[in-house]
């Protein structure tokens, strides 16, 4: 869930990050989202790996456990 909401905070139209890091820098969001693709597309599979491969995000779980 966090990393489902990390990509929601930096992706338009409510991408407050965006709005925050536009805000202090001064660059328009069109430039920092630009910049942002490729770090963008990383969370993305991060996400799908999270979410299609249990043993990444239960794993942690798992040894606690033994």
């Amino acid at each position: 869930m966090t990393v489902n909401l990390a990509v929601g905070f930096v992706t338009p139209p409510y991408g407050i990050n965006l709005f925050v890091a536009s805000a202090i820098s001064g660059e328009p969001i069109e430039s920092i989202s630009k910049n942002l693709l490729y770090i963008l597309l990383v969370m993305i599979g991060c996400v799908l790996l999270f979410t299609y491969v249990p043993w990444i995000s239960m794993g942690l779980v798992n040894l606690l456990h033994k």
